[in-house]
């Protein structure tokens, strides 16, 4: 960036000097008696496209807009105020700022390494909380302690978006710039490899989502291509945005096992974040693009002269995000695609002929695409979700 990127320009405004006047700071809040307007700029520290930093440049009214990338840290603040005893306490507003899915989000929530805390990823008790967009008790996220200074913010979505800020305790005019964000391609492909079906493998009936072989299942959940369902995004790595995408699924299990005679019936419903973040799997082709997928399977209680629950059902609603984390020092993730897909079906057994039969109501009952499109909402839990120990 140029010492003074755009064109620079000053806001002034008509104010009427009682000596009592709310915008002074001075002795007895009086101004000087020819005192007819006031002078601020709008000063931004940074990374800008097309240069490795910027420390501080005079932005207001910034013209064209400053090009930056969704996830970048924005800090901006206030210089050449005039008079100098002009209130020294600023109300800033930021486009988008507010809940989850929104284009602005807010950096005080600091780990205990000083990173923020992306929205949603799980820390156990004894950590700090995660981070809820817009929470802070205005939602234009003034720093009382550095006067004129506003804390990290962080653009999620592309688009242009205005920053302004005014010195607080009146209607005057305010001080604007504007930020052009980028984002790396938010395009996900999600598709079912297999029809949900059913498997015998060691004592066991599987509901699974992938192919079972002569030999019984799979052996490594993640065989490529025995994986059920396959996500694919185009390439971040090397492209004009660097960095690097990642997935995170958060799980949501539906299952039952119903038990027979005096037998209790069991179930499995919850919703957590599926191992870890990252996703325990994340690929890359030669092409640079990034892939990923899951096969997940529920197993029977078929035992050699046993059955003790019976229909098995499974209805699970998982998501998936694709995330991408900007190359810049103190950039944060940001969510850019997602797939929400399911799959499941129910087996049942036959006391008469003590076999499982068909899987029934199986989903998805083909392979094929599997929905997906862009989000700005992060993934969010609570609990990390585990598979449950086999009911015996």
């Amino acid at each position: 960036m140029a010492s003074t990127p755009g064109n620079r320009q000053r806001c002034s405004v008509t104010v009427t000097d009682t000596k009592t006047n709310q915008y002074w700071t001075g002795s007895a809040n009086a101004g000087p008696e020819d005192l007819i307007s006031y002078t601020m700029d709008i000063t931004y520290t940074g990374t800008v496209v097309g240069v490795p930093a910027d420390s501080g440049t005079i932005v207001t009214n910034q013209t064209p807009p400053i090009p930056v990338h969704a996830g970048w840290p924005i800090q901006l603040g206030v210089t050449n105020v005039a008079p100098a005893d002009l209130s020294t306490t600023f109300t800033w507003s930021i486009d988008g700022a507010g809940g989850n899915g929104s284009a602005a989000i807010n950096g005080y929530v600091r780990d205990n390494l000083g990173e923020p805390v992306v929205p949603g990823r799980y820390y156990d008790a004894a950590s700090v909380a995660a981070l809820t967009p817009g929470n802070d008790s205005t939602p234009t996220f003034p720093d009382p302690s550095s006067p004129g200074i506003l804390k990290r913010y962080y653009y999620t979505k592309a688009g242009a978006f205005t920053a302004s800020v005014q010195p607080q305790g009146g209607n005057i005019p305010s001080v604007k710039t504007t930020f052009s964000v980028a984002e790396p391609t938010n395009t996900l492909t999600a598709k079912y490899q297999f029809p949900a079906g059913s498997g015998a493998a060691g004592g066991f009936e599987y509901i699974l989502l992938r192919a079972a072989n002569a030999a019984g299942l799979s052996p490594v959940q993640l065989n490529w291509p025995q994986v059920g369902i396959l996500f694919t995004h185009p390439p971040t790595n090397g492209s004009a945005f660097g960095g690097h995408s990642y997935f995170v699924q958060v799980y949501a299990a539906d299952q039952h096992y119903t038990g027979i005679g005096n037998i209790q019936s069991r179930k499995d419903v919850k919703t957590g974040l599926d191992v870890q973040d990252p996703y325990s799997k994340n690929f890359h082709d030669a092409k640079g693009s990034d892939f990923t997928g899951d096969g997940p399977e529920m197993p029977t209680d078929r035992w050699p002269n046993t059955v003790n629950y019976s229909p098995v059902t499974v209805n699970d609603l998982p998501k998936m995000w694709v995330m991408y984390t900007p190359a810049s020092a103190g950039s944060i993730a940001i969510p850019l695609a997602r797939s929400s897909w399911n799959w499941g079906g129910k087996l049942t057994w036959n006391a008469a002929t003590k076999t499982w039969g068909a899987l029934a109501d199986a989903s998805p009952a083909a392979a094929g695409p599997a929905p997906a499109s862009a989000t700005y909402e992060y993934p969010t839990w609570s609990i990390v979700y585990n598979p449950p120990v086999l009911p015996q």
